[in-house]
């Protein structure tokens, strides 16, 4: 969260604003704070699959669910990411909010 609100002090100086790192934890903790209250809601999961020949591993799984509230799952979206020489990201994310990520990296 430091390095997000590391990245927008570059463009908040530019344009006479300011970010703090606490900003950034309120965007986060958003449905926390204004339901006054603390639930957990994800689940985390790995899978290896092995190759055809079983000498290794093939494809390495991880994976996130959101299942905290029935109710925000209307406002939520699957976003699947794409690059060059980088493993393919889904992530779910709620419309018009920075993507959630498993480890919070695109490595």
């Amino acid at each position: 969260m430091e390095g997000i609100a590391d990245g927008l002090c570059a463009y908040a100086d530019e344009h006479g604003r300011s970010v703090d790192v606490l900003d950034i934890v309120a965007l986060n903790a958003r449905s926390e704070i204004a339901l006054g209250q603390w639930d957990d809601g994800c689940t985390s999961l790995a899978w290896r699959l092995r190759d055809s020949a079983g000498s290794g591993f093939e494809r390495q799984l991880l994976g996130q669910n959101w299942d905290w509230r029935v109710g925000v799952g209307k406002n939520l979206a699957m976003v699947s990411i794409e690059q060059d020489g980088k493993p393919k990201i889904w992530m779910v994310t709620e419309v018009n909010s920075l993507l959630d990520s498993f480890n919070g990296k695109r490595n």
